[in-house]
């Protein structure tokens, strides 16, 4: 999505500047997400043109900003392929100037406001109007600002949704997966891991929250001892992890991930993972964007592996 704001304060070095392409903020960050890795943030800009150069420039000028990094070439080579006419180029501090879209305002405007406070402290209610015996999930979660890049650092929806689900589907009889006694780990949990914290509420017998970012954990170890203390917090490469026989005390009933896919490496890295990771009999539960790149090989792999989509 393209977001609104009065100042690009801060960019990476993953940002690039694109013109002359003819899209709309959310059809260049799609584009982006499918071709090369997902969007952390899309702006228009209006670098001093006026309004006949920007008609020139068919769309305006554009601050792409992707997640992973090292991606930024492989980006530039796929746009100028797709859009020979347009320009694209690394990004520089010059370039955060005024960031004006208007056509995302009216959207932006629509949405609920967030509970945000002075040192970015988000506070949330998870499962409201669920089967839970006690009520909803109060969660309180200390996080970086949304500007600049890093994926674990942040909240994403899908982590969000994940826990939401768990929380509503498995409190409820007749559930597709319960969590109640069973052994349960969430690959690239991010600082937050909200399905950690839901499922050890769902009476899970153990709970593990992993990433592999040093910094990451940090804040998720701060995070978790406020919400879910009994959450263990694990240090994971999912490369190493899917080279590992583990044994089956070492494995797991259940295999939480939301979000974790940016790039067809990553898909087959997190299958990988999961599959070493999950006791036979056991289920890897997941929640993805339908347009994100390595989706469709991730559930490919999973296949050949004997799992069943769902």
């Amino acid at each position: 999505k393209a977001f609104l704001g009065s100042q690009v304060a801060q960019m990476t070095e993953n940002s690039l500047v694109v013109s002359g392409h003819g899209l709309s903020c959310d059809d260049l960050a799609a584009w982006f997400s499918e071709h090369v890795c997902e969007v952390a943030m899309c702006r228009c800009l209006w670098a001093e043109a006026t309004e006949v150069v920007a008609r020139q420039l068919q769309g305006g000028v554009h601050l792409v900003e992707l997640f992973l990094e090292n991606e930024l070439e492989i980006a530039m080579h796929r746009f100028s392929t797709k859009f020979p006419q347009a320009a694209v180029r690394p990004a520089r501090p010059a370039d955060g100037v005024l960031a004006v879209n208007q056509e995302t305002k009216a959207e932006q405007s629509e949405l609920p406001e967030l509970d945000l406070g002075d040192e970015g402290v988000l506070e949330i209610r998870l499962g409201q109007g669920s089967a839970l015996d006690d009520g909803a999930l109060a969660v309180r979660l200390a996080l970086r600002r949304p500007e600049g890049g890093g994926t674990g650092a942040r909240l994403w929806s899908g982590g969000l949704l994940l826990a939401e689900w768990l929380l509503r589907a498995c409190a409820c009889e007749g559930s597709p997966i319960g969590l109640r006694g069973k052994d349960v780990i969430e690959l690239g949990a991010g600082a937050a891991a909200l399905p950690s914290v839901a499922a050890l509420r769902l009476g899970a017998r153990s709970a593990v929250a992993s990433d592999s970012i040093t910094e990451v954990l940090e804040t998720m170890r701060r995070n978790l001892r406020h919400n879910a203390a009994g959450v263990e917090v694990r240090q994971l490469d999912w490369h190493e992890a899917g080279r590992t026989s583990f044994p089956d005390p070492e494995r797991f009933d259940v295999v939480l991930f939301a979000d974790g896919i940016y790039s067809e490496r990553g898909a087959m890295l997190l299958a990988a993972a999961a599959a070493s990771l999950v006791r036979p009999g056991g289920a890897i539960v997941g929640a993805l964007p339908d347009l994100r790149a390595g989706v469709g090989s991730f559930e490919a792999d999973l296949e050949v592996r004997g799992f069943a989509a769902e």
